[in-house]
């Protein structure tokens, strides 16, 4: 099951991203989807755009990550300890507008997570994903 957000602006009304910045944004946004280090590097650019649309791609591309990239959390660990800001972004972009199929993968990704050093960012992203499937079933409900 997907839930679909209510469409956002095609541009940013934040005074921090202009328009022509979110609309660069955007347009670079496929570049981020390559892995960790080139999101790392599209939110450092970009950070005060993340809203509306772009907000939501962000969502997917981190929970995609998490879903089906999950070879790939050394690297997420690594830049995280580095900047412990992008690390709290990408936890908070685990969110109900993901598929409950990716969310649920995530799930039973953190359950083998063995490495001492990457437990804390494990126990993170199980709790936001946990946070998120129970916000969607709320919205269900209502």
């Amino acid at each position: 099951m997907m839930l679909i957000a209510a469409a956002a602006p095609a541009a940013s009304t934040n005074r921090a991203c202009p328009s022509q910045m979110y609309q660069r944004a955007e347009f670079t946004l496929a570049h981020a989807k390559i892995g960790w280090p080139e999101l790392l590097k599209h939110w450092t650019a970009f950070r005060a755009c993340d809203d509306g649309a772009l907000g939501e791609n962000y969502s997917d591309i981190v929970v995609k990550n998490l879903a089906h990239r999950w070879t790939e959390i050394t690297v997420l660990s690594a830049l995280s300890k580095r900047q412990p800001e992008f690390r709290q972004w990408a936890v908070a972009h685990i969110d109900a507008t993901a598929s409950d199929d990716d969310l649920n993968q995530i799930l039973r990704n953190t359950a083998g997570c063995s490495r001492e050093k990457d437990r804390r960012l494990c126990l993170s992203i199980k709790h936001a994903a946990v946070n998120a499937l129970r916000e969607q079933k709320q919205l269900l409900l209502n």
